[in-house]
């Protein structure tokens, strides 16, 4: 499963209220395909899921309201997914990429790639910006949001969708595996017990820091919780907090 905070899953969580159609690739987020999530549908070979998400929308595009994404990362956007996005332009799509931006190439290893400032080697070079190249092969419709703004992302996401023509929204917050990330201090989240309604929504969010025992109400464990906040958004009661 995704991991605990992953940003990735506030744009899963989106995407399955919003009932889109969704092409992946290959990445951390191939996760998506599976509970709580269920909102991944295809997954072939890396770079694949722009060109899928098109041949969708020009096949059946009017008959869904042109509901379908692809959901790409960056370090496989400049590898692979770059030309595809071009031939959208090009040939006047009006599908959502969504390009997550996590600064690493996540599921390998956490290796530079252009976008991070960073050689292989650890030296700084010129840093690739992926707004201003998408804004330059024609997008005129871009998106930024930190996945971890639950409601933001969703409204962002949905406004990509309506638009007349081809839409990227980038979601941008580090890898939460990078060290940088994990040496920050974390200021984890609680369920005030005796405010919890049991109503199940974050639960629904599937993270692996949240349990629940029988007629019991949900508990985080604060070893594992790094305060993303996203489960105390779903919360309809505000029982979830900072822990103190």
């Amino acid at each position: 499963m995704l991991c605990v905070g992953c940003p990735h899953r506030g744009v899963f969580y989106a995407l399955k209220k919003l009932g889109t159609l969704v092409t992946g690739d290959i990445g951390c987020y191939t996760l998506g395909c599976l509970p709580p999530y269920s909102s991944l549908h295809t997954t072939f070979c890396m770079g694949a899921g722009i060109g899928n998400a098109f041949g969708l929308d020009k096949a059946i595009g009017d008959k869904i309201g042109h509901n379908i994404a692809a959901v790409i990362g960056d370090s496989t956007f400049i590898h692979a997914g770059i030309p595809s996005l071009i031939d959208i332009v090009y040939n006047k799509g009006m599908m959502t990429v969504i390009i997550l931006n996590n600064n690493t190439t996540g599921m390998t290893g956490h290796q530079e790639h252009p976008g991070t400032g960073k050689t292989l080697r650890g030296e700084t070079t010129h840093k690739l910006d992926i707004e201003k190249m998408v804004r330059a092969i024609g997008i005129e419709f871009v998106g930024l949001v930190n996945p971890y703004n639950l409601q933001k992302t969703e409204a962002t996401l949905k406004e990509a969708i309506a638009y007349k023509g081809p839409a990227v929204v980038i979601t941008e917050h580090p890898c939460i595996m990078l060290k940088s990330e994990r040496a920050k201090p974390k200021i984890p989240f609680s369920v005030n017990t005796e405010i919890c309604n049991q109503c199940g929504n974050c639960l629904d969010f599937g993270c692996p820091a949240m349990t629940k025992v029988e007629s019991k109400p949900p508990t985080i464990n604060p070893l594992l919780c790094i305060g993303c906040s996203m489960c105390a958004q779903l919360c309809e009661v505000k029982a979830i907090k900072p822990k103190k």
